[in-house]
């Protein structure tokens, strides 16, 4: 059986389900329902985030939003087979925001996987182009690169390059959304 690994970016995600109600994603669930588990094996699912800015002293908003995210990551982590990679995210002139390191950390782990010969598919839930390079590689390295994409959030190189391709669905997202019953 082939392993695959699943690489999600949680602000692309994030911001895919806000079309929809804004709903919360469990991230177990989302990496075996994107497998055929009949011919592939669920190696890990990968996603990777950055907490939320900190001003020094944070304010109360901040510190709200940090205590969510640490919930969040508390919950994450507690899963089997998922691991979160965090990033920064930095304050830059104007007030506007940067994730920092998550696209670096998405490649290195894209890669390196890759070239170990530990999995043989990968699938990627992200927009950005800048993970074409690592995309390149991992398939010079015989890895099927699968992207899920919804329509009109997604670069056109991105969707070039990936050996296969499907749309983010209502239908998908229902079945992946996080249950708190």
């Amino acid at each position: 059986m082939d392993k695959v690994a699943v690489f999600v970016d949680l602000g692309y995600i994030n911001n895919v389900t806000l079309k929809f109600g804004n709903l919360k994603i469990d991230f177990q669930k989302l990496g075996i329902k994107l497998i055929d588990t009949n011919v592939e094996n669920h190696y890990r699912t990968y996603v990777y985030s950055c907490p939320p800015y900190q001003s020094n002293p944070p304010t109360d908003e901040e510190k709200l939003r940090k205590s969510k995210y640490d919930r969040f990551v508390h919950n994450i982590i507690s899963k089997s087979r998922i691991e979160l990679r965090s990033g920064r995210l930095v304050k830059r002139n104007g007030g506007i925001f940067t994730q920092k390191r998550v696209d670096t950390f998405f490649a290195i782990d894209l890669v390196k996987l890759s070239v170990q010969k530990t999995i043989q598919k990968a699938i990627l839930i992200a927009g950005d182009s800048d993970f074409v390079p690592a995309i390149k590689e991992a398939k010079e390295q015989g890895v099927i690169v699968k992207l899920y994409y919804y329509k009109d959030t997604v670069h056109n190189e991105l969707l070039e390059c990936c050996d296969e391709k499907e749309e983010i669905t209502p239908e998908l997202l229902q079945s992946i959304k996080y249950d708190s019953n």
